[in-house]
């Protein structure tokens, strides 16, 4: 008796368990709908707050002046320097609206300490010369813009949760170094032109010793030099593609009022100017319901480029080439004769860059 109530048992238990998990799986579409609900929702909100970006002032507290802040800084790798030093601080990306939506703003902090705002890589670092920028712009709270307060009211914390999971991702990553990120609290958003005049101080982190070096006014000349006298706009090893360009944001929704001028002087050293008039193309002409479903295409190809699924160009190339063609039925661009533009500029890059190494260290 005491076996088969035992086997009975069991095989309730089994049921049990069965009929838990099939439950369970019965309810997943259910999850799925009110969680794709929410998600709607929360990017609904974010649309309106775009809408009304700006009107709702800064709380005193939160404030740079507010705070008794006296000093501010830019962080940037050398390749930006010389374009940084004619045209001021003209770039940063800022999340705000939908998903992919976002603003261009020149990003700032009141961090003096190395870390890393724009996640910068370590084998990017351990190439290139890391900068730190002092800057002196108008700090009134309509133009100088706490990072955690704007991400709290404007993004519903988009960008605090974006670096959390960055950030947790990275845990324990040797390729990480410094502070991932920085402190949000700690940045703030320039809604406006940093003019080369508003820079006052320029270091580079030495490597050796840990420390910030000053450079000085002869030593920024001879590094800007040398770079104007370079054939592409970045003299730094590999490319990279700007998703923001490609998406938009440094076009559409440019605080500055800079960036079309820098590109209109530029372009012509752009290592990817045939792909970017295509791209350019749809930002300033799509509707937003095509813009929308633009970004997350080219989204999704860009992720499966940076996770190494596809290290390919040629698929990127082949989406913007087929969303042009739709249409321009009568001006049809050819993907192949693209790429072998792209490519022969790329053969051009790699020999004018392998010169450029052979340069002697400035002093």
């Amino acid at each position: 008796m005491s076996n088969l109530m035992s086997n009975l048992n069991c095989k309730s238990v089994r049921s049990i368990k069965k009929l838990g998990n099939s439950r369970f799986k019965d309810l997943r579409p259910i999850f799925n709908y009110f969680g794709n609900i929410e998600i709607q929702r929360i990017e609904k909100l974010r649309k309106l707050r775009k809408k009304h970006l700006w009107e709702i002032p800064q709380p005193e507290e939160v404030t740079f002046n507010g705070r008794g802040e006296k000093k501010i800084f830019h962080y940037t790798m050398d390749y930006n320097l010389n374009a940084i030093m004619k045209y001021g601080i003209i770039f940063g990306d800022v999340t705000v609206g939908e998903s992919l939506d976002g603003i261009n703003a020149p990003n700032l902090t009141t961090e003096s300490k190395f870390h890393l705002p724009a996640n910068t890589q370590k084998q990017i670092l351990e190439k290139n010369d890391y900068y730190r920028l002092s800057i002196k712009c108008p700090t009134d709270a309509d133009k100088l813009f706490n990072m955690e307060w704007f991400d709290q009211v404007y993004c519903l914390n988009q960008t605090r949760n974006m670096n959390r999971d960055l950030n947790k991702n990275r845990k324990g990553d040797k390729d990480v170094q410094g502070n991932v990120n920085g402190d949000l609290d700690k940045q703030y958003i320039y809604r406006g032109h940093i003019t080369p005049k508003m820079i006052k101080e320029v270091c580079r982190w030495n490597k050796e010793t840990q420390y910030w070096d000053r450079v000085n006014k002869k030593q920024i000349s001879e590094i800007c030099s040398r770079m104007e006298d370079f054939p592409f706009n970045t003299p730094t090893e590999g490319f990279s593609l700007s998703i923001t360009r490609m998406m938009g944001s440094k076009l559409l929704d440019d605080t500055t009022g800079m960036v079309k001028k820098y590109f209109k002087e530029t372009d012509h050293k752009e290592w990817f100017i045939d792909f970017y008039r295509l791209t350019d193309w749809f930002v300033l002409n799509l509707n937003q319901r095509l813009l929308k479903e633009w970004r997350h295409k080219v989204w999704e190809v860009h992720q499966n480029m940076k996770s190494g699924k596809d290290n390919s160009i040629e698929n990127l190339v082949a989406l913007a080439v087929d969303w042009y063609n739709r249409f321009h039925k009568n001006n049809e661009v050819d993907v192949r004769l693209l790429m072998n533009k792209i490519q022969r500029r790329q053969n051009d890059f790699i020999t004018a860059f392998e010169e450029y190494k052979k340069l002697p260290a400035i002093a």
